[in-house]
């Protein structure tokens, strides 16, 4: 009965904190958030009667949340690297037509069979696991980062990347990336 009593009160002392650093970590992803703090929690529940609680019970829930997240990703990955891009021409129906700039120009070009078979031979696979995140789940750059375990920063220039690689695939000239563009306006 103590050791329920003890769980219940580190429950309610500790809930918030655990929830805040797996929000944080999960990039503000409030159901991963909960999960991983559930899963401290039960984690918790189960060791309870073998853990000696009188030191850093903050820091050893943090270091188990830590796990959980690992453990998270790991099935999110596990889960993503089973998905394949579909070849069906109707995939894109479900997207909006007035996304601006490339989206626009990637959903309207995407509904022809040869054009989405030039976008597959033109990304390499970790390139088309961001187009399907972008593009066909509708998916944000915080979102994405989350999904494929990168820092915010590093998702948002690999989009742009793929936004100029796209952007010049679905040119059919080359043509040089919109930011190239403006740096040669600039020189001259």
């Amino acid at each position: 009965m103590k050791d329920r009593e003890t769980y219940e009160q580190l429950v309610s002392s500790y809930y918030g904190l655990v929830y805040k650093y797996c929000l944080v970590k999960l990039a503000y992803d409030d159901t991963a958030a909960t999960e991983c703090t559930n899963d401290t929690f039960m984690i918790l529940a189960d060791k309870i009667d073998s853990l000696a609680l009188g030191g850093n019970v903050a820091g050893w829930l943090i270091k188990t949340a830590r796990f959980c997240i690992l453990k998270y990703n790991e099935r999110e990955k596990r889960y993503l690297s089973r998905i394949v891009l579909p070849e069906d021409d109707d995939v894109f129906e479900h997207i909006e037509d007035d996304s601006p700039g490339v989206e626009e120009r990637v959903i309207a070009a995407a509904s022809e069979s040869e054009t989405l078979k030039r976008i597959e031979n033109a990304l390499d696979p970790a390139e088309l696991e961001l187009f399907r995140l972008r593009y066909l789940d509708e998916q944000n750059p915080t979102q994405i980062a989350a999904a494929l375990d990168l820092p915010y920063t590093t998702a948002r220039m690999r989009l742009k990347r793929l936004e100029a690689k796209l952007r010049r695939t679905l040119s059919g000239d080359g043509a040089p990336p919109r930011s190239a563009e403006k740096k040669r306006k600039r020189k001259k």
